[in-house]
């Protein structure tokens, strides 16, 4: 995912009219897969990735804690982000609620603005965790290009690193010389300029 993708949200509550306001709140800005029962949830995370679960606490087959709980033990969601909705919001539930560990609360009966807040929140994590994934592959790939010695005399390859390097760091421009042995100057053969940037580099050979 990059940070321009749909945040993905599975939603597990057996009550219609709840899913239905649930819809109507998040659907304009996140994509939705809604299930009324276990088996359905347990379906939807074979072919649907989500990065937020909205979990009813009481379920006619489940529960949200022992679901929650489930979900922790694998590592393929350690990252997810899981809500528990319900309307039990006394110690014991609240402390079982994290120690299974969820995120979150969604009280019922719902506050609209509440849902989408915290959802936001949620998805501002997601975002910024994606761009930092996103930045140290790009060091990593530098580290390896930088090991493998390919700032070298090849005018291409530097160019090309330094593009590399752009998208890490930001610039405003770059400029690569070549040592001229009969003048004895240093000569600028390429020159590119970045207009999102606010920092010069300059490059010798």
């Amino acid at each position: 995912m990059n940070n321009k993708e749909t945040i993905n949200i599975l939603i597990l509550d057996d009550d219609t009219t709840i899913r239905f306001m649930l819809q109507k709140i998040l659907d304009k800005s996140y994509n939705l897969r809604l299930c009324k029962n276990y088996n359905e949830f347990t379906n939807s995370l074979k072919n649907f990735t989500p990065h937020i679960i909205l979990l009813d606490l009481i379920l006619p087959d489940s529960n949200g804690v022992d679901i929650c709980t489930e979900l922790r033990r694998n590592s393929q969601y350690e990252e997810v982000f899981i809500f528990i909705m319900t309307s039990m919001i006394d110690t014991k539930t609240i402390i079982d609620v994290y120690d299974a560990g969820a995120d979150d609360f969604i009280r019922k009966p719902f506050i609209p603005k509440e849902i989408t807040s915290k959802v936001a929140i949620y998805e501002k994590i997601i975002i910024s965790r994606n761009t930092l994934i996103e930045k140290n592959l790009k060091l990593s790939q530098l580290r390896t290009i930088l090991k493998e010695n390919s700032i070298s005399y090849d005018v291409q390859s530097n160019i090309m690193t330094l593009a590399l390097l752009h998208e890490i760091i930001n610039f405003e421009f770059i400029d690569i010389f070549m040592y001229n042995e009969s003048t004895q100057t240093f000569d600028s053969i390429h020159r590119k300029t970045y207009t999102d940037s606010f920092s010069p580099i300059i490059f010798t050979e």
